[in-house]
């Protein structure tokens, strides 16, 4: 396998460097020549490293890489470079081709997306060559153009895919980067952990924008308040974004003066800006962040406590592993499996599982677990848990039970025991203030669909949930008055959802469905709709939603449960009915979505104690947000 990932990158590498031999300096080809050579020698590099003369070479590509985004093309600009260059070698060429960008990072006549992949491919150069200072730089610049970027070229998480530069491998490498330095710049260690925060935030945030299509929510949104100023932007977008514009600087400075107008509007002061630390330090206001960080360069948790305090704690060399038991838990997520709320070949092997949390408790839980020890999270008190949110590498999201991890002494305390988990995609969306209006809840049940297997326990769960609840409080559909539009409808006068049916597992979680009446499908995305915008919560009793239930959260709901694989239609009904019965305890008045993390952790460990349930059974079970 690696042998031949080496030789498919040599093979790519040689047929750049030959197209590279025919394309003149002034030719609007030899970009995406530089581009495509840069990127095959940074997939030899962490394989076989390099010789001399390579780095010499890519010295050289990545330097002119940074002299066309600056240049028009023509042979003075390709003069100045010379100037520059002359008398240096081409280690020190390129630590020139950057501070001449440094000093005119304005001047920049190109796309966009040019502009970002050619600083991208730099800053992973310079950190290869472990340039930690030059390659923050660098990484600092690609990600300040981050949301025009996303604004003139909503595909651009596809483009980069095509070009091998995953915007979620490329956002771990910069937090690595600053990892790296807060450790050896010991003096500027909080201000390093900061800055690894708000990258990975901001290109969460990207990857999480994509992945819900709400790339241009920002424009919708403005559109309401200022439709010439959404038009011109739009325009500005699109025009930017074109490969044939004969000044790209213009464009660029016509861009700024029109976000500087947009937040002046009320409520539009922070329009495209990425989330500060100062903003994102308030998501730990009711417990401590977790944010994990999976790199080429190295592996690490990064902790933002109640006390606003950044403590870095940095895994094991064997943390590579940990990719393998996504494999297995692909495994239980099988597409014959999706359309099951029952079905025991669509869960895990306890065996299996039990495999999983263990390792994820020896190389995850408890090196957290010791470091919020330290940082006097926990403590004596056993009385109450500690909140704790998790946020993971957005593809490990729907893969590894870190709530349900413990060790392999089974009489010792799991991080169920300890801390009570919940998760998010992002910080910034752990931000939202909540506005508490009277509690009211719609429950949505379809126990009978045709060609599927009956749900026999989902009146019994509404009934569960009815028997806390007067009329005053809810409302409920199920078999043919659940449809696709009786439920939309009702939707955004709720604030509290459940369903209890069948449902769809797409790979595009926004196409994810709940099966209404007459095989009606009320998608992820007609739901993220018909929600009110001052939030909400959602508990989806179905099979393999917590993808679409991470995207809800993100969109605007507070909270929401979902499952991370396929349940028993019986402790479906079990969880459901244990879970109301610890959040209705203290009445419905003033209920949040903290109040459904504690209460899921409760019904989970009940569920588990008392009725041994195997784990396969309950740890599925996982809650987003607030």
């Amino acid at each position: 396998m690696l042998h031949r990932r080496v030789r498919q990158a040599r093979t790519a590498a040689d047929c750049f460097r030959e197209a590279i031999s025919f394309t003149p300096h002034d030719n609007s080809n030899r970009f995406q020549c530089l581009a495509g050579f840069a990127r095959s020698l940074t997939g030899i590099m962490p394989l076989l490293g390099m010789s001399s003369e390579d780095e010499e070479e890519a010295y050289d590509i990545h330097s002119e890489l940074l002299w066309l985004i600056q240049s028009d093309g023509t042979m003075q600009s390709l003069r100045q470079r010379a100037s520059h260059s002359e008398g240096s070698t081409s280690a020190n060429a390129f630590i020139k081709s950057v501070s001449a960008f440094r000093t005119s990072p304005n001047h920049v006549n190109c796309r966009p997306f040019n502009r970002f992949h050619a600083l991208a491919l730099c800053a992973l150069f310079a950190h290869h060559q472990g340039g930690f200072v030059l390659a923050s730089e660098l990484y600092m610049q690609a990600f300040r153009i981050l949301p025009l970027l996303n604004w003139a070229t909503p595909s651009v998480v596809i483009q980069l895919d095509r070009w091998g530069l995953n915007i979620a491998s490329f956002t771990s490498d910069a937090a690595a980067c600053m990892f790296s330095l807060s450790e050896s710049v010991r003096e500027q260690e909080q201000h390093y952990l900061s800055l690894s925060i708000e990258l990975l935030d901001q290109g969460r945030s990207m990857w999480w924008s994509h992945t819900c299509s709400m790339c241009k929510r920002n424009l919708d949104e403005l559109r309401k308040h200022s439709p010439r100023l959404a038009e011109d932007l739009d325009r500005i977008g699109h025009a930017l974004d074109a490969d044939d514009q004969p000044n790209y600087h213009a464009l660029y400075e016509e861009w700024e003066q029109h976000i500087r107008q947009v937040r002046q509007l009320p409520e539009f002061e922070h329009f495209l800006c990425p989330f500060p630390i100062s903003k994102l330090r308030r998501a730990a206001d009711g417990g401590s962040v977790v944010v994990i960080n999976h790199s080429d360069y190295r592996r690490d948790a990064l902790i933002l406590g109640p006390d606003n305090n950044l403590a870095l704690v940095r895994f094991r060399s064997d943390f590579i592993i940990m990719p393998t038991s996504r494999t297995v838990v692909r495994r239980w997520i099988r597409p014959e499996a999706r359309n099951l709320r029952r079905g025991l070949p669509a869960m895990p092997p306890t065996t299996d599982l039990n495999a999983i949390v263990i390792q994820t408790w020896r190389l995850i839980g408890h090196p957290v677990i010791r470091k919020l020890e330290i940082m006097g999270v926990l403590g004596s008190d056993s009385v109450s848990k500690p909140r704790v949110w998790w946020c993971l590498p957005p593809d490990w999201l729907y893969f590894f039970p870190v709530h349900a991890s413990h060790s392999s002494d089974v009489h010792a305390a799991g991080m169920m025991d300890l801390v009570v988990s919940s998760y998010t995609p992002t910080l910034s969306s752990l931000l939202r203030p909540q506005h508490l209006s009277k509690f009211y809840m719609l429950t949505v049940g379809q126990p009978v669909c045709d060609g599927r297997l009956p749900l026999n326990n989902v009146i019994p769960e509404m009934e569960a949930i009815h028997n806390h609840l007067s009329s005053e409080h809810m409302s409920f559909l199920d078999g043919p008055g659940a449809t696709v539009h009786t439920v939309s409808s009702a939707l955004s006068t709720c604030t509290w959802a459940h369903f209890a049916c069948h449902g769809n597992n797409h790979k595009q979680p926004m196409e994810s469905s709940l099966i209404m009446h007459r095989e009606e499908q009320l998608t992820v995305a007609a739901v993220a709709q018909s929600v009110p915008r001052t939030g909400g919560f959602a508990f989806f009793s179905t099979c393999q939603f917590a993808p679409a239930a991470a995207c809800l959260q993100f969109l605007g709901l507070y909270g929401a449960i979902g499952t991370m694989w396929s349940v028993e239609d019986m402790d479906a009904f079990t969880i459901a009915r244990q879970f109301y019965a610890e959040l209705f305890k203290t009445g419905v008045t003033n209920i949040t979505a903290a109040d459904a993390a504690l209460a899921l952790n409760r019904a989970c460990c009940y569920v588990r104690d008392r009725d041994e349930v195997p784990l396969e059974y309950w740890a599925s079970y996982v809650h987003f947000g607030m």
